[in-house]
């Protein structure tokens, strides 16, 4: 007769090392044993989903929690879930993100996986001109003596330009249009007139 008894000592996650002994008996009582051992292993990599490659706008939230968190299982016990970040800057405040995601499970085994956030500036900047003037045709119509346009931006610095467009009146008055214009650095622009 052939019989068979299992001591099991448990390991990491699912795995354990059981102690097989097997008896060999006759019909007169006599009896032998021999140990079989079967190791239960964990060498099956877990399962990762990450989150979709997201756009953000530049003032806008690059967390895990507004661009979604990744998830892992694994056959043979609980996964733990680790995120790491490196940036690549843009022009402004905008920049890549490769946000790695890694699953690990209770045996080491370990699976990763890239989420691209691309944070743009896609918003033109604020612009303050200053108001309308009436000059006698003996003053100065510069900016300098007109007022200056101001400009400021929510994801980095901005350039001022101003242009000048004339129209002669009698003698020595004019009507002058001059435009302001406000260019972030992503090439985001916006313009108003003074007259």
């Amino acid at each position: 007769t052939i019989t068979e008894s299992d001591v099991s000592v448990p390991g990491i996650g699912d795995t354990e090392v059981i102690t097989r002994t097997w008896t060999a008996t006759d019909e007169s009582g006599n009896s032998a044993s021999g140990d079989q051992i079967v190791t239960v292993v964990d060498t099956t990599f877990p399962e990762l989903e990450v989150p979709i490659d997201v756009t953000v706008e530049c003032t806008g939230d690059t967390s895990s929690a507004a661009t979604g968190v990744a998830t892992g299982t694994d056959t043979c016990g609980d996964v733990t879930i680790t995120e790491s970040d490196t940036s690549v800057a843009g022009p402004g405040n905008t920049e890549v993100i490769t946000r790695t995601w890694t699953v690990t499970d209770e045996s080491g085994n370990s699976v990763s996986a890239d989420q691209i956030i691309t944070v743009v500036d896609t918003t033109a900047p604020e612009l303050t001109i200053p108001a309308d003037a009436t000059v006698e045709c003996t003053s100065d119509t510069s900016s300098v003596a007109t007022g200056v346009a101001t400009g400021s931006d929510t994801c980095g610095t901005v350039a001022i330009t101003e242009s000048d467009v004339s129209v002669s009146g009698p003698g020595d008055t004019e009507v002058i249009t001059r435009t302001w214009t406000a260019i972030d650095e992503n090439g985001n622009a916006i313009s108003a007139d003074q007259i």
